[in-house]
C-alpha cells in the first residue's frame, strides 16, 4: 500500500480528487481490464452519457477503453463527478481486486476545488451579469489555452449572451479547478468592480449547475431517501420508485436543499417552472401531511414522473429553470420558521392553541402588509378580515384564501393545524426573493401580455434621513449578528424582555428623528426613562400622526412597526418573534435611506408582440431610478424567447415636492380604418408606430393637434377611437434588450440602452 501513500503525499499541495485520479493513471489502466461493470454502474448513476458509453466501447482493447474512460473523467467531469466516479468504483470493487488497496486509501484528505465550488455557487448571477463581457473573457481563455478553438466556437454559437455565459461556465467546470481560476482571473482583468461586487454579494443557488454536498451531507441525503414516503392527510402513503428517488436526490443537490425539516423554498413555484399547471402542483402539495421542503419536492417530482413518465425531460427542465424564482426573502424564512415552531408546540391545551392562533394572525397580517397598496388598517384586522382584503387586492391565490377562510371560520383546534400548509404557501407567494423590481408577463391572448408586478411597489412623499444619522442610531451590523443567532440563544425570558425593550426604545428614537426631520424641528429629548408599555404607547401615537400617513410613509412598514408593539415576544415563541422584530428594524433602516425609488415608479401595462412569434418572458429594473438633469430616469431589461418587435404601453407615477402626479403622456391613439387622406392629416400631428388588424397606433406629438382630429372622428364614428397610455415600439436585436425610461416636463421619453431600437 506504500505506493498509494506516495501518490497521496505527492498531491499534498494540489489534493483534489481529479489530480489523485490522474496521478494514478497507470494503476487504473492496468486494473480496469474488464471495464463493463464500471460502465454499467456509471450509467445507472447518470454519471456517463450514452455517447460517452459508445465512445468507450468502440475502443478495441481493454487498456484503450480504460484510457478513454479516464480521459472523459479528466476533460468532461468536474470535481464532484470525480468523487462520484470513486463511489462507482467502490460499488463494483469486487470486479477489480487489484484496486483493493487503492480504494482503501483515506480520501478525507482530498478536497474539492474551492474555486470550482465558488463558480458553481455564483454561476446563476454570473450568467445574468456578464453580458457583453463574455466575448473578451472567452477570448482570454482561448489565448491562454484554457479552452480550445472548438469550445470557443460552441460558446460564440449560442444565440444569447446569457446562454454564452452558461456554456462557458459549464466548460470551465468540466475542466476543473485551474480553468475556473482562470475564468475569475479574466473577469478581474476585464471588470474589477463587477468581480468584487459579485464576490461581496450573497448569491442564490443555481439549479443549472451541480453543487456538491460534503460526504456527511451526501450520506444524510441517501439515508433520507432510503425511507422516504409521501404521507397524505388521510393516512395514505405513496411508495416512491427508485428513479424518483434518484431524481429527488439530484433536485436536492441542485437546489442546495437542507434535508432537515425546514420550509425554505417556494416548491409550488418550482413545479410551475417544470411546466406543470399550478392547480396540479397545489393539489399534490396540499394533500401532504407536511409542508416541509423535502416532502413537497418529492411530491412535485412524483407528480411529474407520474404524468409524463419521462425522467430525462424532467432533468432538462430542472437544468434550465431560473432558480431565483423559487428563492424566498429573509423575512419569509423567519415567518415560516415561526409558523413551524407554533405547529410543533400546538397540542390540545387552550393556552398553546391560542399561541398558534396569535402566530397565524401575526403572519397573515404581515402578508397583507406586504401586498396591500394602502396597508394603514392592517394592524386592526383579524384573520378573516385580512383574508377578505387579500381577496380584494388580487395578490394572493384564491384557492388558498378560500381554504383558509373555511378552516378559520369553523374555529376547531384541528383546523388551525390544517391551515398551516396554506399559510406557509401564502408566505412563500408574498415574500419572493427579488433582486430588483420585476414584472411577470401574463398572456391575455396570443401575442398580448399584461405586466403584473411580482411585488407591491408603494410610492410616497417620504424623503428619507441622512445616512450618518441612520448609521449612528441603528447600527445595522450588530442587528444582523443577532438575526444569525440560533434558536434558544437569547436565553431566558428576562434577557428576551430586555432585548425587546431596547429594540422598542431604538424604534421610538428613530421615529422621533423622522418626525423632527419632517417638521424641521431640533432633536427631541426625553426627560425620563420609559418602560416598554410607555414606549409602545408613544410609538402608536407617533405613527398616528399625519406625517406617517400612507401617502407620506410606507404603509407596510408602518404596519410592521405596529406589530412590533402589538406582539411581545413573551406572548409567542420568544426567540423567533424577537428575530422578526429585529428584521422589521433592519427593514426600517433600509427604508430610511434617501432613495429616488421611494417616490417614483414606472408602471408597465401591456406588451403587444408585433408581427413576430416570440414570447415575452418578463421585465425587470436593472438600474435604480435617479434624479438627474431635472428629470427622473430608470433602465429596464426586457426578456423574450428570441429577438422580437413589440409595443409597450406604460405610465409613471410618484411625488414631486410632496405632490402626487401620474403621467401617461405622450398619449396613444388607436384609430380604426383610416383613409389615406385622414392618415396624411394625423401624421402631421402624431407619430405612426404600428398598424394592427386595421387599426393605426399613433402617438401624439408634443405640439398637439391630434386630440382635435380624434374628437371629430369620435363624432362621426360613435366613439370608436381609443386613447391609452404612452406607447413605444421596441425592436430588439437579441433575447434581451435594455431601454431607458425618462420622465421630464410631464412627458415620458423612452430611448434604447442596449440591444434595441426604439420608435
Amino acid at each position: 500500500m506504500a505506493q498509494y501513500e506516495d501518490i497521496q503525499l505527492e498531491n499534498k499541495d494540489n489534493d483534489t480528487m481529479k489530480n489523485y485520479i490522474q496521478s494514478s493513471h497507470g494503476i487504473l489502466v492496468s486494473a480496469l481490464y474488464n471495464i463493463n461493470p464500471l460502465l454499467d454502474q456509471m450509467i445507472a448513476t447518470h454519471l456517463l452519457t450514452f455517447e460517452n458509453y459508445c465512445e468507450i466501447r468502440t475502443e478495441k482493447i481493454p487498456p484503450q477503453k480504460a484510457r478513454k474512460l479516464l480521459e472523459i473523467v479528466q476533460l468532461q467531469m468536474n470535481e464532484s463527478d470525480a468523487w462520484k466516479f470513486i463511489e462507482c468504483l467502490k460499488k463494483c470493487k469486487h470486479h477489480y481486486p487489484c484496486l483493493k488497496n487503492w480504494l482503501a486509501v483515506d480520501f478525507k484528505g482530498f478536497k474539492r476545488g474551492l474555486t470550482e465550488h465558488k463558480l458553481q455557487q455564483q454561476a446563476s448571477v454570473l450568467c445574468q451579469r456578464l453580458g457583453h463581457l463574455i466575448t473578451p473573457i472567452a477570448m482570454k481563455l482561448f489565448s491562454n489555452e484554457t479552452i480550445s478553438q472548438y469550445e470557443l466556437d460552441i460558446v460564440q454559437g449560442e444565440t444569447t449572451l446569457y446562454c454564452q455565459a452558461q456554456k462557458l461556465i459549464n466548460i470551465c467546470l468540466q475542466k476543473g479547478e485551474r480553468s475556473c481560476q482562470r475564468l475569475y482571473e479574466a473577469l478581474q482583468e476585464e471588470d474589477t468592480v463587477l468581480a468584487e461586487d459579485i464576490d461581496d454579494a450573497e448569491q442564490p443557488a443555481s439549479l443549472s449547475f451541480h453543487n456538491p454536498f460534503s460526504q456527511e451531507e451526501t450520506q444524510a441525503v441517501f439515508s433520507l431517501l432510503e425511507d422516504l414516503k409521501l404521507k397524505c392527510g388521510f393516512g395514505e402513503e405513496t411508495q416512491l420508485q427508485q428513479i424518483e428517488k434518484e431524481l429527488i436526490r439530484e433536485a436536492i443537490t441542485l437546489l442546495q436543499l437542507d434535508t432537515k425539516r425546514f420550509m425554505s423554498l417556494n416548491v409550488c413555484e418550482f413545479g410551475v417552472l417544470l411546466g406543470l399547471p399550478r392547480e396540479a402542483v397545489q393539489e399534490c402539495l396540499f394533500e401532504l401531511e407536511s409542508a416541509e421542503d423535502v416532502q413537497q419536492l418529492a411530491a412535485v417530482i412524483h407528480t411529474y414522473v407520474e404524468k409524463t413518465n419521462n425522467s430525462q425531460r424532467l432533468r432538462e427542465k430542472m437544468a434550465s429553470a431560473n432558480i431565483s424564482r423559487v428563492q424566498l426573502s429573509r423575512r419569509a424564512k423567519l415567518l415560516l420558521e415561526l409558523l413551524q415552531s407554533g405547529l410543533a408546540d400546538c397540542h390540545c391545551c387552550e393556552e398553546v392553541t391560542q399561541q398558534l392562533s396569535n402566530i397565524c394572525l401575526f403572519i397573515v397580517r404581515d402578508c397583507l402588509a406586504e401586498t396591500e397598496e394602502n396597508a394603514s388598517e392592517v394592524p386592526t384586522l383579524d384573520i378573516m378580515e385580512c383574508l377578505r382584503r387579500l381577496e380584494r387586492n388580487r395578490h394572493a391565490d384564491m384557492m388558498i384564501l378560500r381554504e383558509l377562510a373555511e378552516l378559520w371560520s369553523e374555529g376547531a383546534v384541528e383546523n388551525f393545524q390544517k391551515s398551516v400548509p396554506f399559510i406557509a404557501q401564502l408566505v412563500k407567494d408574498s415574500f419572493p426573493h427579488l433582486d430588483a423590481m420585476e414584472f411577470d408577463a401574463v398572456p391575455i391572448r396570443k401575442g398580448v401580455y399584461r405586466c403584473h408586478p411580482r411585488a407591491v411597489k408603494r410610492v410616497t412623499s417620504f424623503k428619507g434621513l441622512p445616512a450618518r444619522i441612520i448609521q449612528k442610531m441603528i447600527q445595522p451590523k450588530s442587528l444582523l449578528s443577532l438575526l444569525s443567532k440560533e434558536r434558544g440563544s437569547f436565553g431566558n425570558q428576562e434577557m428576551v424582555d430586555g432585548e425587546y425593550t431596547q429594540l422598542c426604545l431604538k424604534t421610538l428614537n428613530i421615529l422621533q428623528k423622522v418626525q423632527d426631520n419632517q417638521l424641521d424641528h431640533l432633536p427631541t429629548k426625553r426627560s425620563r426613562q420609559l418602560n416598554k408599555h410607555e414606549v409602545a404607547m408613544e410609538i402608536r401615537e407617533l405613527l398616528a400622526a399625519e406625517y406617517f400617513r400612507w401617502s407620506s410613509f410606507d404603509s407596510g412598514m408602518r404596519a410592521r412597526l405596529l406589530s412590533l408593539v402589538d406582539f411581545e415576544p413573551l406572548s409567542c415563541n420568544m426567540n423567533l418573534l424577537l428575530k422578526l422584530h429585529y428584521d422589521t428594524f433592519l427593514s426600517l433602516a433600509e427604508y430610511l435611506k434617501s432613495n429616488d425609488s421611494q417616490h417614483f415608479q414606472v408602471v408597465f401595462e401591456e406588451v403587444h408582440m408585433s408581427q413576430c412569434n416570440a414570447e415575452l418572458h418578463g421585465v425587470r429594473s436593472v438600474r435604480d431610478p435617479v434624479t438627474i438633469d431635472g428629470g427622473m430616469e430608470e433602465v429596464y431589461r426586457f426578456s423574450t424567447s428570441s429577438r422580437a418587435s413589440f409595443l409597450v404601453q406604460l405610465h409613471c407615477r410618484g411625488y414631486i415636492d410632496s405632490k402626487y402626479f401620474q403621467c401617461k403622456r405622450p398619449l396613444l391613439y388607436k384609430l380604426p380604418n383610416l383613409s389615406d387622406s385622414l392618415l396624411e392629416k394625423v401624421e402631421k400631428v402624431g407619430t405612426v408606430i404600428a398598424k394592427q388588424a386595421g387599426t393605426t397606433w399613433i402617438r401624439e406629438d408634443p405640439d398637439g393637434g391630434l386630440k382635435e382630429i380624434t374628437e371629430r372622428m369620435n363624432q362621426t364614428t360613435n366613439g370608436s377611437v381609443e386613447i391609452g397610455s404612452c406607447c413605444f415600439l421596441i425592436n430588439s436585436w437579441s433575447a434581451e434588450c435594455e431601454i431607458r425610461v425618462l420622465y421630464k416636463d410631464d412627458t415620458i421619453i423612452v430611448t434604447a440602452e442596449r440591444n434595441a431600437d426604439v420608435y
